[in-house]
């Protein structure tokens, strides 16, 4: 397979990227996902300049998680727009990344550390 340089499509974005070439067909699907990808890659750097390098535990990872599908939630409840509901699952992406990374970075066994844990608020964060 070949590799292309795609302009994104969307108007006024600039994340020109390398991706593979995987035809005709599906070039638009592509240039979209990789637009989603760009989306969710600015998120994570917003989230990181405001937070810095999270290494919370599997627990809190989750409830953080949680909260952020709980917003997602509510924006469609709350009948707010496309826009905003894309912005809240764009942040829920960002969030599942940080939290895989991080839970990689630290190698956590989540089975292995809720066995010898009584409070899994109070696990330790590891460096």
């Amino acid at each position: 397979m070949s590799r292309k340089k795609y302009k994104c499509p969307v108007p006024g974005c600039d994340c020109d990227a390398e991706i593979m070439d995987i035809g005709v067909d599906r070039d638009r699907i592509a240039r979209d996902e990789l637009h989603l990808l760009v989306e969710i890659a600015r998120e994570r750097r917003r989230q990181v300049k405001k937070w810095g390098k999270q290494n919370h535990n599997p627990f809190v990872w989750m409830v953080i998680l949680g909260e952020e599908v709980g917003e997602a939630d509510k924006a469609t409840i709350d009948g707010m727009t496309l826009h905003d509901l894309t912005k809240e699952l764009v942040q829920v992406a960002a969030v599942a990344i940080s939290a895989i990374l991080a839970l990689r970075r630290n190698q956590w066994d989540v089975k292995q550390d809720a066995l010898t844990c009584e409070n899994h608020w109070e696990l330790p964060c590891k460096e």
